[in-house]
């Protein structure tokens, strides 16, 4: 008997600093997140397709699809921000 799945995963990158919110309208420390279709084989991942990348709002969850350049822009500029705990003290 052989036990496979498959689905979609969403992974967080990085937290990407201190937004509003166009849905909710709250200021809030974004999620950078990559969502991707899956398979696996006895609960061992197998393969990833479909990469997509989200800035996602922690509070209402909405989701605003960024371009692959558009990533590695941002987490160039993530290196440099505060941990999001100390940014929200302030």
């Amino acid at each position: 008997m052989i036990i496979f799945g498959w689905g979609k995963k969403s992974k967080k990158i990085a937290d990407v600093g201190l937004m509003r919110c166009k849905n909710c309208n709250n200021m809030t420390v974004f999620e950078l997140r990559e969502l991707s279709n899956k398979v696996s084989i006895y609960f061992i991942p197998v393969a990833k397709w479909k990469k997509q990348n989200y800035l996602v709002c922690p509070v209402c969850d909405a989701g605003f699809e960024i371009e692959e350049n558009d990533k590695n822009d941002i987490l160039n500029e993530c290196i440099k921000l505060p941990d999001s705990k100390i940014s929200l003290e302030i």
